[in-house]
């Protein structure tokens, strides 16, 4: 039995596939698009519910949040995106060298929560050193094109910095939620544990 099930933009005939071989019923997109906390990390019959924002930038650089729906059901995750993502493309680079310890679905949950932070972190430094070489353009105050390119990138930055801002901040509420709403194994539990320092680490420093 395959422990995750990855979905990127499925079309009808796969959702009734799912719905029909694995008895998994996929969240529509009005209910991805819900901002409300009670809809975006619940549990029910139908398994543990995660809705979490995950940070892309297109191929004109193009900053976002995509929401991911992450459903954990008789031992087998379930992932629905609507598009590719960094961090599990990431995720999945590593997976071919890397086994997990546990190897069940809660691990994998988190690990590629592990690897969103990472990706963010990155994000934030990369974000840190372009606003520096900025910082001389504009305090130097030489009007012309470079000073206006300089303004115009200033503004895309504050732009990408908000975004992953907020994708910190609903990354934080999730991983509250795991710790203290869902039965997590004991091994999961820890590992959430040690995942919100890192958390708070990327947090800081925006």
């Amino acid at each position: 039995m395959p422990v995750w099930v990855d979905l990127v933009e499925p079309d009808d005939d796969e959702r009734l596939r799912v719905q029909s071989e694995l008895g998994q019923s996929l969240a529509t997109r009005p209910e991805l698009e819900d901002i409300e906390a009670s809809a975006r990390f619940f549990e029910d019959e139908d398994g543990l519910h995660i809705h979490s924002f995950f940070f892309f930038e297109d191929a004109e650089d193009h900053a976002g949040n995509s929401t991911v729906a992450f459903t954990i059901r008789d031992g087998r995750l379930f992932t629905l995106r609507e598009r590719e993502l960094p961090a599990f493309r990431l995720y999945r680079m590593r997976a071919r060298s890397q086994a997990m310890v546990d190897g069940n679905a809660y691990e994998l949950l988190l690990d590629l929560f592990e690897t969103k932070i990472e990706q963010l972190a990155d994000e934030i430094e990369n974000i840190y050193s372009d606003l520096e070489k900025l910082s001389r353009v504009i305090m130097e105050g030489h009007q012309g094109d470079e000073y206006d390119e300089a303004l115009s990138t200033l503004a895309e930055l504050e732009d990408i910095g908000w975004k992953v801002r907020l994708c910190l901040m609903d990354t934080q509420r999730a991983l509250n939620f795991l710790v203290r709403k869902a039965r997590l194994p004991g091994g999961q539990l820890e590992q959430a544990r040690e995942i919100l320092p890192r958390y708070r680490i990327s947090a800081t420093a925006q």
